[in-house]
């Protein structure tokens, strides 16, 4: 997500950021399918850290190193993908029989270390 639609701008001239979510997330649904076909039945799935954290976003959009903090936009970018992902992976184990599929939040660990 962070190389290819904060810092690509062709995908932001093809999308916007809730398109460009669900577009990731059907490419999940047939990778989970695809695994699920060659008998995969536990998977664990992360969802995104605080992107508008990590210091590649920051360095990128503030010229002065005193001025560097969060970007929150990106951050609410990324709890938005990982309610999206979550209600996914719900959707997905109601739909393929004898699947556990966990959500690993990456969000609130990284974020508290701010």
């Amino acid at each position: 997500m962070t190389f290819n639609y904060y810092d690509i701008p062709t995908r932001r001239a093809q999308f916007n950021i809730s398109e460009y979510q669900d577009f990731l997330q059907t490419k999940l649904h047939n990778y989970i399918n695809q695994l699920y076909d060659l008998g995969c039945r536990q998977m664990i799935v992360a969802g995104l850290p605080p992107i508008g954290c990590l210091p590649i976003q920051i360095t990128a959009r503030f010229k002065n190193p005193l001025d560097r903090k969060c970007l929150d936009e990106q951050n609410t970018d990324s709890q938005s993908y990982n309610q999206k992902l979550i209600k996914l992976l719900n959707q997905l184990q109601a739909s393929l029989p004898g699947t556990r599929l966990n959500y690993a939040d990456v969000y609130e660990p990284v974020i508290e270390m701010k």
